[in-house]
């Protein structure tokens, strides 16, 4: 069965070999930054142990492959505390499970984190999950939204995750191509969710203001990566999802914000997509 899979290896030991000239957050800090970004990554090894225990009771997998981490405890600025550290794991077999409930770290752990944070957020699937989907009866989400889903994580994790433990990600030729499409659908679904804003919407608005900024901000990220010299203040940019109220004024600010990303991913696209 084919995998995304390269090698195994502890990338708490090798962190920067993991990052350099390949993660899209620690391509746009700066010296001080990028230190910052390997403590809080090295900092993890310290609940390592607590993870692995915790994943092998509750999800009924001793075979892990992969656990990683993504998400603002690594691009927050240092004077940011996360509300949680966002961890996704991959075990054999076949299962997609989120947990929405957090995960309370014991203080003698998350007080040993660079940044202290005390609640962690599971997003784990099966390796087989990788190739051939996820069945409708593994999870309250309909079909589609399952394979949407799992091909999103592929196609950015490479990019984006940090593996603390276990195997780490394959480069896949035409990643940047799949990206690119992922990107796309990310940005599209930025512009469905800002016309349900005031119509009923299934989720509150600082809820949905938070995951707009999130992932816009994210798919400019990503654009710098592919295509640097992007004139943003990034500094400015990464702030802005951690500062979300619930007001028209911060939704006008998403609208200017999704404009410009939509402007910048159309000029770089067609070269992407060509080379």
């Amino acid at each position: 069965m084919n995998t995304i899979f390269r090698y195994q290896f502890f990338v708490i030991k090798e962190i920067k070999k993991a990052v350099k000239n390949r993660n899209i957050y620690y391509n746009i800090f700066d010296n001080k930054t990028k230190k910052l970004f390997i403590d809080r990554v090295n900092s993890l090894s310290n609940i390592l142990n607590f993870l692995l225990d915790y994943i092998k009771q509750e999800i009924h997998s001793t075979q892990i492959v992969s656990i990683y981490v993504y998400g603002s405890y690594l691009y927050g600025n240092s004077d940011y505390i996360p509300n949680d550290i966002d961890i996704g794991v991959v075990v054999k077999g076949n299962i997609f499970k989120y947990i929405i409930d957090k995960i309370v770290l014991p203080s003698c752990l998350y007080k040993k984190l660079i940044v202290p944070t005390k609640n962690i957020s599971l997003f784990v699937y099966g390796e087989d999950n990788m190739v051939r989907g996820i069945p409708i009866n593994d999870t309250v989400f309909a079909g589609l939204i399952h394979k949407q889903t799992i091909k999103r994580e592929l196609s950015i994790a490479y990019w984006r995750n940090i593996v603390i433990w276990g195997t780490d990600f394959k480069y896949i030729n035409n990643n940047e191509k799949n990206t690119f499409v992922t990107l796309a659908r990310m940005i599209n679904g930025c512009r469905e969710r800002l016309l349900r804003y005031g119509h009923n919407n299934r989720e509150d608005e600082r809820t949905l203001f938070r995951k707009v900024a999130t992932r816009l901000v994210e798919a400019n990220v990503f654009m710098e990566f592919f295509s640097p010299g992007l004139l943003i203040n990034w500094n400015e940019l990464l702030k802005f999802p951690l500062r979300v109220t619930r007001s028209s004024v911060y939704y006008e600010e998403i609208k200017k914000l999704y404009e410009v990303t939509v402007s910048t991913y159309s000029k770089i696209e067609k070269n992407v997509i060509k080379n």
